[in-house]
């Protein structure tokens, strides 16, 4: 086993990494200068979305809409994403009479300001495409979508987005840790890890989560690609992941594995992918 040593065996937990971004969210402020670019590029966003939806009702146009959407749209959202991802979350929370919300990155509402609490979430796939929102109200966390439908119950302690997975959450309630997973509003939300864990970690590059419960490891594969069963409660002693940057290494039609220890000893676990 000696090839062991240079496999991950140490993972971050996924609530350490949150609250580290969290805290380094809430530090960055919009200078003066700062809001004034942004304003600038809210007026252009909105100059070429009302074009846009005149555009569309003139059906004849087909192909100035498609040239504007993508010669002009598309490059001014992104460089209002990496505006915001640079420059300042804390700017997107929108705060009336003691209750918060949130803008829309391109200088509208996305969530009214009727909550106690809002949960930024800090990868640029989730933080730009608003549709599901962390709030917190009358004391609990729960996840309503953009029209404050409620998806996930407000029944949890804390709950954020799981780092690196657009549609994954961790749920926590009475100290204890899982997963819930949702594709879209209005689809159920299904608990991929029951709330009873002790710790869920992060493990990079992966499509994969570790968790702990009484000095136990498990796992869960959010997909069915894998040959091993997607759901192991905790029972092993120890969990040995490949580092995703070897994995990409491998040709296609070689099994990419973790190993887990019980005891003395250590079974393979197979996941493929096509790369």
């Amino acid at each position: 086993m000696e090839f062991l040593k240079t496999w991950q065996s140490k993972f971050r937990t996924c609530t350490e990494i949150w609250e580290e971004c969290n805290t380094k969210a809430k530090e960055k402020k919009l200078t003066s200068d700062q809001e004034a670019q942004m304003d600038i590029l809210f007026k252009k966003h909105q100059s070429i979305t009302k074009e846009l939806k005149i555009l569309e009702e003139r059906a004849e146009t087909s192909s100035v809409a498609s040239d504007l959407f993508h010669n002009q749209l598309l490059p001014l959202l992104q460089e209002i994403k990496l505006f915001w991802l640079k420059n300042g979350y804390s700017n997107m929370l929108l705060e009336e009479n003691g209750r918060v919300g949130l803008k829309s990155l391109n200088g509208g509402i996305a969530l009214p300001a009727i909550y106690e609490e809002v949960s930024l979430t800090y990868d640029d796939y989730e933080f730009f495409h608003q549709w599901l929102f962390v709030v917190k109200q009358n004391g609990k966390w729960g996840l309503v979508d953009k029209s404050l439908n409620v998806q996930i119950p407000f029944e949890y302690d804390k709950i954020f987005r799981k780092p690196g997975a657009p549609n994954h959450y961790i749920l926590i309630k009475d100290g204890k840790q899982g997963v819930a997973s949702i594709d879209f509003p209005g689809e159920k939300v299904d608990i991929m890890v029951p709330v009873e864990m002790d710790a869920i970690y992060h493990v990079p590059g992966w499509d994969l989560t570790l968790f702990t419960k009484d000095e136990k490891w498990g796992w869960w594969f959010p997909d069915n690609t894998a040959y091993y069963k997607n759901y192991c409660y905790p029972e092993c002693d120890e969990i040995f992941v490949q580092p995703i940057e070897e994995v990409w290494k491998m040709e296609d039609d070689q099994d990419e594995i973790f190993i887990v220890r019980k005891g003395k000893r250590y079974y393979d676990i197979v996941y493929f992918t096509s790369k």
